[in-house]
């Protein structure tokens, strides 16, 4: 992300007191700068849930983090070759710690030039013992909450809780300090705990008291329940039976539709026996006749149909039916006793054709037979399946109400008393937990009137400390008081006074200070620079002969032309209060008067601040250059001169290094 400039790899730069300008435009790097700033002096560090105004901020566990990664994620060889080396003073002590930029893991560090053990743990508390604070918590929320302000930085002036841990952090002891932290969390627990098991309590008895209810109706339910359950029991196994007589009558079923397709398959077979044997009755009175004219006697005798006419059933072919039936000449009639031989003797097989006509109603007779037999069964099957259908509705009805009863019926007697001997216990433990509360808020107490009175007894010096810096910045008048907030340590139990500051402030349509109690009743540039404003008081306040750093994405998007003046003044005379306090601000180039304002190049006009002038010839080493010392955006690539020349401009004005100028 940041490969350097020619003949030098990445970023080497001394922050020595006074202002820095990291410069450059969007994609360049110049919040993941300052992200770097925070994560080589904390690691993957960071606090549970991002709750700076916990009872008492605790660290996430590493593991649980997705810090270790901030930067592997923001290239494509994952950092694995980038590490970071950063020198800083914490009161008179110096470290120096370089970290693997992949993961964040400490390479190695050094107290006061020498060199210690490259263990995370043992940096961490050197850190926690040089700022005189409590644990590594307190360092993190110090960081967040007065050092470094963010592009999505949370504003401390709106967050009573995070004002409590800001507060304790800077004008307590640290033993002051964790001792107010850890019976505050102490009281916080005892409550939660208490919360949750009245909850259970609660839930119990409710409970309770509708199972004893139960009990004084439970004879008229108990009664319809037995008596459910017995009809359950005949239906069950009258189902069984109606199952297996369905059963029966299905394999019933089965032989009857097999016997029924025989007698078909029989009686079409002895139907084409018995025409054929007509027709060979018929062939024999035609000796001579040919195929034509026997297709037609065929016609007549098998169809019933004329082949001339079309008609059906005519008299001759009654006559021919006749003659076939008493074995006449089909001719003249005559009775084959009669005959002379006109027709052969083996052409004429009467005997044959009776014996079949016999087959064959026996045959219709058999069909008939199966034909009754497959409808009685499938009569019998369908009743069956009827009653089942029956019994399967009756049987779903008694099961839902059964199952409503069930809801009604009370436990055992012995299992409503042991539940009540339960819910005893769990009332006795909720007192004690309550009485433990109670004793951890007399504690708190007495420890948290020596917070106040800490608060208390620097409160004018803080509220003129933000009176002189705000006054700076803002047209409007603005002011800032302490005041109490009556509320718990957690979310019930004892209410305590708590101190915290808020915001008045003067508008359009308010001549006198009036409060603003969110952020919202602010505009976006007012909320920054009052917020930067009360955390510069609350530093000067608690320590005030001591140097400070301010690390800070600048909000030039949302100033005017005018203010850009105040607001590099207001900033760049951060540096003047302390010789060696330092500002690192960014800027986006996105409007270019802020650069001179902070650097103090410019000709003050009526209502303008007066500047702080950071000689010409110093600039340029508190300048950190991104559009020459990180990896090229397009827009850099196609346009880089320009920015360069905007730059130039804006740390040189008005000409740039080359002219004289501001």
């Amino acid at each position: 992300m940041y490969p350097g400039s020619e003949g030098s790899l990445g970023i080497a730069h001394e922050f020595i007191p006074g202002l820095h300008l990291i410069a450059g435009v969007n994609g360049l790097g110049k919040s993941t700068f300052l992200l770097m700033l925070y994560r080589g002096l904390i690691g993957d560090a960071a606090v549970k849930n991002n709750d700076y105004g916990a009872p008492k901020p605790e660290l996430a566990r590493s593991k649980a983090t997705k810090e270790s990664r901030t930067f592997a994620a923001r290239v494509a060889d994952g950092a694995k070759e980038a590490t970071l080396e950063l020198g800083f003073q914490i009161g008179d002590d110096h470290f120096s710690v370089h970290r693997s930029l992949s993961d964040l893991k400490i390479q190695s560090w050094s107290f006061n030039s020498q060199v210690q053990q490259a263990e995370e743990e043992t940096y961490r508390q050197a850190i926690v013992e040089a700022m005189n604070v409590s644990d590594f918590a307190t360092v993190v929320t110090v960081l967040n909450l007065i050092v470094f302000m963010f592009e999505d930085r949370d504003l401390l002036m709106w967050d009573d809780d995070a004002q409590t841990n800001a507060l304790q952090a800077l004008l307590l002891s640290p033993t002051a300090a964790s001792e107010l932290a850890t019976k505050r969390h102490a009281v916080s627990q005892a409550n939660s705990t208490y919360r949750n098991l009245l909850y259970h309590v609660n839930r119990e008895e409710n409970r309770l008291s509708r199972e004893k209810k139960k009990h004084d109706e439970a004879d008229a339910h108990t009664a319809e329940y037995r008596t459910l359950q017995s009809a359950l029991s005949a239906q069950d196994e009258s189902l069984e039976n109606l199952r297996g007589k369905r059963f029966e009558l299905e394999e019933e079923r089965s032989i009857a539709r097999q016997g029924l397709e025989v007698a078909k398959h029989q009686l079409d077979e002895l139907r084409r026996e018995v025409e054929a044997l007509r027709l060979a009755r018929i062939a024999s009175a035609f000796p001579s006749a040919e195929d034509s004219s026997l297709y037609v006697m065929a016609r007549l005798l098998g169809d019933k149909e004329c082949s001339a006419c079309g008609a059906e059933h005519g008299p001759l072919i009654a006559k021919w039916e006749a003659s076939l039936a008493d074995s006449s000449c089909v001719l003249c009639g005559s009775k084959s006793e009669q005959a002379e031989d006109v027709i052969p003797p083996e052409a004429v097989d009467t005997a044959r054709l009776e014996k079949a006509r016999e087959k064959l109603e026996r045959a219709k007779e058999a069909l008939d037979t199966a034909k009754a037999y497959s409808k009685d069964i499938a009569e019998a099957l369908e009743v069956v399946q009827g009653d089942i259908d029956q019994k399967v509705r009756l049987k779903s009805e008694n099961t839902r109400r059964i199952q409503q009863i069930s809801g009604l019926l009370p436990e055992s007697t012995h299992a409503l008393s042991e539940a009540e001997k339960r819910l005893k216990g769990q009332k006795e433990t909720l007192n004690q937990i309550r009485r433990d509360q109670l004793e951890a808020e007399a504690e708190f107490a007495e420890v948290f009137d020596d917070f106040r009175v800490a608060i208390e007894s620097r409160a004018d010096q803080i509220r003129q400390q933000f009176a002189s810096r705000i006054s700076e910045f803002l047209v409007e008048a603005a002011e800032i008081s302490l005041d109490f907030k009556k509320r718990p340590v957690g979310e019930s139990g004892t209410a305590f006074d708590w101190p915290v500051f808020r915001l008045s402030m003067t508008s359009g349509a308010f001549g006198a200070p009036v409060p603003r109690t969110s952020r919202s009743e602010v505009s976006m540039s007012q909320g920054e620079f009052i917020d930067l404003a009360f955390r510069l008081a609350l530093v000067e306040a608690a320590l005030p002969d001591s140097p400070c750093s301010l690390i800070f994405d600048a909000p030039e998007a949302s100033l005017d032309a005018l203010f850009m003046r105040r607001a590099g003044a207001f900033l760049s005379k951060f540096t003047t209060q302390n010789k060696n306090n330092r500002l690192i601000v960014t800027s986006n180039l996105t409007n270019t008067d802020m650069i001179p304002a902070l650097f103090g190049a410019f000709e003050p006009e009526e209502g303008d601040p007066t500047p702080t002038i950071v000689p010409r010839e110093q600039r340029k080493n508190r300048v950190i250059d991104l559009l020459t010392l990180a990896a090229p955006t397009r827009a850099v690539e196609k346009v880089g001169s320009r920015y360069q020349d905007l730059l130039d401009r804006a740390v040189f004005p008005p000409n740039g290094a080359g002219e004289p100028g501001l």
